[in-house]
């Protein structure tokens, strides 16, 4: 059992988690609706303060398993390399060629970490973090910035870890739901968190983006596009290093796009959070956030900066 008790978080003299009380059993699955950074902050609470017994408590501490979306693995290494490392760390009795296979990574295991994209990464992270079969396995919006199959691959087997008396507990930004069919499901508001019942499902948004090239209209789901750029009066958007021209001005896109974790860097930039890697400073009030894949990155107001750390759930 892990307990959650009376539990509130205050930063900068406001309050970000609201005071909760929650329990997880054994073959739960418990999902928390929230904000990105609601879900962030909590994350690195139950992560740094597990051994917080005045609010947290669970006796088998070594048997927690964490994503967070900011993890990473030796770059340098393979999909194989990596996980055999932790696999051995924890003296883990699994069978890595069954957790390779039942995180889609077979085909994979030879390729460095680095040369992965976003969502075969995010399979290697979360087989990472259950790789030692913990009681309970606690994730951060683990299906957001990643492909369909992949979201099908975390439910699938989240789903049979929970069906093995093992816990599951994870954050969900409400741009980001999965069926409501997966388990509990909790509701963080200002004040508190609620158990949702079947009746107050949240919907699942539907949204695609719509792109010209030649004479097709292209259709992009939010998390495949990177960036987006107004330039000499057209909004250009950035996927996979290609870029298509879109319909929509920028500011329609951003009013399309925020919900889906998206920001607005700068008066010509619109970029999908979850592709920054850096937050750079060129010079006094010169800023840059580096994106996968675009190592030049786009520029950042300092303006904007206050808020995008906020948005980050970063604290300077």
């Amino acid at each position: 059992m892990y307990t959650i008790t009376n539990l509130e978080i205050v930063q900068h003299g406001h309050v970000v988690v609201p005071s909760f009380d929650l329990t997880v059993n054994e073959g739960d699955f418990a999902i928390i609706h929230c904000s990105a950074k609601q879900g962030n902050v909590l994350l690195h609470y139950l992560h740094t303060q597990r051994q917080n017994k005045d609010h947290i408590t669970f006796s088998q501490q070594k048997q927690i398993g964490y994503f967070m979306l900011e993890d990473t693995l030796y770059e340098r290494l393979s999909v194989f390399d990596n996980l055999a490392f932790f696999h051995n760390l924890y003296n883990s009795k699994t069978d890595l060629n069954e957790i390779l296979s039942t995180w889609g990574l077979t085909s994979f295991q030879s390729m460095r970490y680095v040369d992965l994209d976003d969502s075969i990464k995010r399979r290697v992270l979360i087989a990472r973090a259950i790789i030692h079969e913990p009681s309970i396995v606690i994730l951060e919006n683990p299906y957001i910035g990643v492909d369909h199959e992949t979201k099908q691959l975390i439910s699938n087997n989240l789903i049979l870890y929970s069906n093995r008396a093992k816990a599951v507990l994870l954050t969900l930004s409400d741009y980001d739901v999965e069926p409501f069919s997966l388990g509990r499901q909790y509701k963080m508001t200002n004040t508190t968190l609620v158990e949702l019942s079947s009746e107050d499902a949240l919907p699942t948004p539907f949204k695609k983006i719509a792109a010209k090239q030649a004479e097709k209209t292209l259709l992009f789901n939010p998390e495949e596009i990177d960036y987006i750029e107004a330039i000499d009066g057209e909004c250009l958007l950035y996927v996979n290093e290609q870029s298509y021209v879109s319909p929509f001005t920028l500011q329609a896109l951003e009013q399309q796009l925020v919900p889906f974790g998206f920001f607005r860097t700068h008066r010509s930039y619109l970029v999908n959070l979850q592709r920054v890697r850096e937050v750079m400073q060129w010079t006094r009030n010169s800023y840059t956030v580096v994106i996968a894949k675009y190592p030049d990155g786009v520029p950042l107001a300092k303006s904007k900066l206050p808020l995008l750390y906020e948005t980050l759930g970063i604290v300077l």
